[in-house]
């Protein structure tokens, strides 16, 4: 075979390969199911263990993790901290 017909035989096939390669992609992929969370009752310390001797953030920021926390509370929370840190 001539080298001009491999190339255009490899040409094919790999023209080939990228025009199904989308619909194969396509197929496979499966939309994500949707997963009931219950946020509200995540505890972050359940998954255990801690060293004792590192304080916990809520001693340190003033305010639960993952909890409720407004703009101004929480500028109020760094605005103390800095005073702290002076």
């Amino acid at each position: 075979m001539a080298r001009a017909a491999v190339r255009q035989r490899a040409f094919v096939v790999a023209g080939l390969a990228l025009v199904s390669a989308p619909a194969m992609r396509a197929h496979a992929q499966q939309p994500a199911q949707a997963v009931a969370r219950d946020d509200a009752r995540f505890s972050f310390y359940d998954h255990g263990p801690y060293r004792p001797g590192v304080p916990k953030p809520e001693s340190l920021l003033g305010y639960p993790i993952g909890g409720p926390l407004d703009v101004a509370a929480k500028e109020t929370v760094e605005w103390w901290q800095a005073e702290l840190n002076e």
